[in-house]
């Protein structure tokens, strides 16, 4: 079974100092306050059948920081993830977020986009809003979400017609619109040419 690692913000790798140096970036300033939630997962446990996935992990992340999971593939990166948006169940241990979380305030980015095809740019980064997808101000928060990505020219279009890349970008923003105190992602910018990366890490 592979191991996973918790890199905390000032931990760098000799392979991706570009990704650490970037991660950097979105650390708060001194002095402010965090909108995060700390997490807390102890002994968490989670198998597929006979496959154990995780076994006894135990974390303490504080409210606002980041941090990176390293791992080779199928070492239960992913599954961790998707427990804590609370997307897979838990077979034995427990994850808090030091308060009971609204649904919003946990958002998880995944690898594919899963954009709706049926639906424009602007009505898939509204999906994102979740329950307050119904308020007075649901568009306007979608178009700023959109400029925050880049991709305001593109709010009429369909997600078929928009580049591997440009679909990244739309749901970055549908993650961010409704300001989630706990974001995580799953290696959501690979498909992203260099420097459009790194003006999304920012």
């Amino acid at each position: 079974m592979e191991a996973l690692r918790f890199l905390m913000p000032d931990a760098e790798l000799v392979d991706r100092t570009d990704f650490i140096g970037q991660a950097q970036l979105v650390r708060r300033s001194p002095g402010l306050p965090s909108r995060g939630l700390p997490l807390t997962i102890r002994g968490l446990h989670k198998s597929f059948g006979d496959h154990e996935v995780l076994r006894g992990i135990d974390l303490q992340i504080p409210a606002g920081q980041f941090v990176a999971v390293v791992g080779r593939s199928g070492c239960g990166k992913s599954t961790l993830l998707r427990l804590i948006a609370g997307l897979e169940t838990i077979d034995a241990g427990s994850i808090s977020f030091g308060e009971q979380p609204r649904p919003e305030d946990v958002r998880v980015m995944f690898q594919e986009p899963r954009l709706l095809p049926w639906a424009r740019v602007l009505s898939n980064v509204e999906v994102g809003l979740g329950r307050e997808r119904a308020s007075a101000d649901a568009q306007i928060r979608a178009e700023e979400a959109l400029v925050e990505v880049g991709l305001d020219d593109k709010r009429a279009q369909w997600p078929a017609v928009l580049s591997g890349g440009q679909k990244q970008r739309v749901a970055l923003a549908r993650a961010l619109v409704s300001r989630p105190r706990v974001l995580a992602f799953d290696e959501p910018l690979g498909a992203l040419d260099a420097l459009t990366r790194i003006s999304m890490q920012r």
